[in-house]
C-alpha cells in the first residue's frame, strides 16, 4: 500500500519566481518610475506607483501580458530546495495569479520544476480575472500541511487555521509583528529544514 505524502503548498511570486524585481524594472520602463525590490513595502502597488485602484490594477493586467512576465527568472535555490522537498513531500503551487495567467504559468512551471508539483491553485488577486479566493481556504481543500509565501496576510491567516507556515523574508513582510509559531526564512537554504520541521510536529 503506498503511503499518502504530506501536502507542502508553495506560492510562486517571490518564493520561486523573482516577479517583484521584474514587475518593477518593467514598470521602471514603462512609466517612468525608478523603484527597486527594495522600495517595496506593500503589495499595494498604486500606492506605490503614485496612481488609483483602478489605475494599478490595469497596469498589473498589462504586465500579466508583457515579455517580462513570461521571462521571470527562478529565485536562486529555489529549483534545487523544491527538488529536495519533492523526494519526501507532495507539492503544490498556490498563487494570487489570475487563473488568465496559467497559459504563461503553467509551462514555466514545467520548465523550471518539470514534474516537482502535482497541481497549481489560482487564487485570482487581480480583477476582473474571476472570483478572488483566499490562499488559506485553497490550503483547506487541498489538505496542505504546510504553506511557504512571501505574504504577511497569508501567513497568519494559514497559522491561526492550524496550517505550518514558512514566511520567506521580503522588504514588504519584515517589519510586520506575527505569532511566534510561524518560521520565517532569508533564503531557500533555510526553508527547506524549515519545512520539514514544522511536518514533524
Amino acid at each position: 500500500m503506498t503511503r499518502e505524502l504530506v501536502k507542502v503548498g508553495i506560492d510562486i511570486d517571490d518564493v520561486k519566481a523573482k516577479f517583484m524585481e521584474t514587475l518593477q524594472g518593467w514598470h521602471n520602463r514603462r512609466y517612468g518610475t525608478s523603484l527597486a525590490r527594495e522600495n517595496i513595502r506593500d503589495y499595494d502597488f498604486w500606492k506605490i506607483w503614485g496612481c488609483d485602484k483602478d489605475e494599478g490594477l490595469r497596469r498589473m493586467r498589462e504586465f500579466f501580458q508583457s515579455a517580462d512576465f513570461e521571462a521571470i527568472e527562478p529565485i536562486e535555490g529555489s529549483q534545487e530546495g523544491c527538488r529536495e522537498l519533492a523526494r519526501d513531500f507532495d507539492l503544490v503551487s498556490i498563487t494570487y495569479r489570475p487563473v488568465s495567467s496559467g497559459k504563461q504559468t503553467l509551462p514555466w512551471i514545467n520548465n523550471y520544476f518539470h514534474g516537482l508539483f502535482s497541481a497549481v491553485y489560482f487564487a485570482n488577486l487581480f480583477p476582473p480575472y474571476g472570483t478572488i479566493r483566499k490562499k488559506v481556504e485553497i490550503c483547506r481543500e487541498a489538505g496542505v500541511r504546510v504553506m511557504v509565501d512571501d505574504s504577511a496576510d497569508v501567513a497568519e491567516e494559514c497559522y491561526r487555521a492550524g496550517i505550518g507556515v514558512v514566511l520567506l523574508n521580503t522588504p514588504w513582510n519584515e517589519s510586520r509583528g506575527l505569532p511566534s509559531g510561524i518560521c520565517r526564512a532569508d533564503d531557500w537554504k533555510g526553508v527547506v529544514p524549515a519545512v520539514r520541521r514544522l511536518v514533524s510536529l
